[in-house]
């Protein structure tokens, strides 16, 4: 999914520090799935959350997975403190994408807060 935002412009980017607890949160849960997430944002009509190592991307799935929002290039080399704000580029594909960005973000962190159930295969 990532790959795909290198070929949208996005309509503007602004430099975002993501708070320690949602990033350490969100790679927890990648780490302890090992693949990326994608699930729907509950009071948002279509749109849908998707957690990629380098990126976490917000997608219109009824305009065929279109970004409404991303936040990428975490800047993490060098991390020495779980406690300290990740620097971050958050980047908007859709003019009034700002207006939901603390609602996305709080979604992302309920979902990530879930219990973990690793898959059992059948």
């Amino acid at each position: 999914m990532k790959s795909r935002l290198d070929e949208l412009p996005p309509y503007e980017c602004h430099d975002y520090d993501m708070p320690a607890q949602r990033y350490n949160q969100v790679r927890l849960t990648l780490l302890r799935y090992r693949k990326a997430h994608r699930f729907a944002l509950t009071g948002l009509r279509s749109l849908e959350a998707v957690l990629e190592d380098d990126a976490w991307i917000c997608v219109d799935a009824s305009l065929n997975d279109y970004p409404v929002l991303a936040w990428m290039d975490f800047a993490v080399a060098g991390r020495d403190n779980l406690s300290t704000p990740i620097p971050c580029t958050l980047c908007t594909y859709h003019a009034h994408a700002l207006v939901i960005v603390d609602r996305v973000l709080d979604q992302i962190g309920a979902y990530c807060a879930r219990p973990f159930t690793p898959h059992r295969p059948a």
